[in-house]
């Protein structure tokens, strides 16, 4: 798989994306972390997922955290573990973004973390489900076409947000779906 194919950006609603990633996190027994950095709201901690289930997507929304890590066996040793990903890195996938809150959907990305990974049989799988439930990849942002962006069309019925801060919008993106 080519440094290029290891990466991948979409529009999915998180409660969406949790469900269309359980099938591959539950048959490979993946683990799976989010992250977050000290706000005013919350103290900079990992959250390692006991369980995958409908709460997830409330939990990632609502607790401050930015990202998401998928690992085959690797897990923080502690809630402030920052050496983690650099220890995890032969078998991480990070995922960034991906918050859906009140009417806006954060865009997000998907990297396989190392050139040396040995997870990249589990990302293909992952992107591939987020293409083959995509509606689209072609999205224009104020007025810059992107052709490898996918979205699910549901989407439209929100604002797609480039980031989202504690509990506001930092940047907003207006969105029009190409026929």
């Amino acid at each position: 798989m080519a440094l290029g194919d290891m990466k991948i950006d979409f529009i999915i609603p998180s409660d969406t994306f949790f469900n269309l990633i359980k099938p591959v996190i539950t048959n490979y027994n993946l683990k799976v972390f989010f992250r977050r950095y000290e706000s005013s709201n919350h103290a900079s901690e990992w959250y390692e997922c006991p369980y995958f289930d409908t709460t997830l997507a409330k939990i990632y929304n609502e607790g401050g955290y930015v990202a998401i890590y998928i690992t085959k066996t690797k897990k923080p040793v502690h809630k402030q573990d920052w050496s983690f990903t650099d220890k995890a890195e032969d078998e991480l996938i990070e995922i960034t973004g991906g918050r859906t809150i009140d009417d806006c959907i954060e865009l997000s990305k998907m990297r396989v973390v190392s050139k040396k990974s040995n997870i990249k049989n589990i990302f293909k799988q992952l992107r591939d489900i987020i293409i083959s439930n995509s509606a689209g990849s072609q999205v224009l942002f104020n007025g810059h076409l992107y052709n490898n962006i996918y979205y699910i069309n549901k989407v439209w019925e929100k604002k797609v947000c480039y980031t989202i801060g504690d509990d506001k919008i930092m940047v907003s993106l207006p969105q029009y779906k190409l026929e």
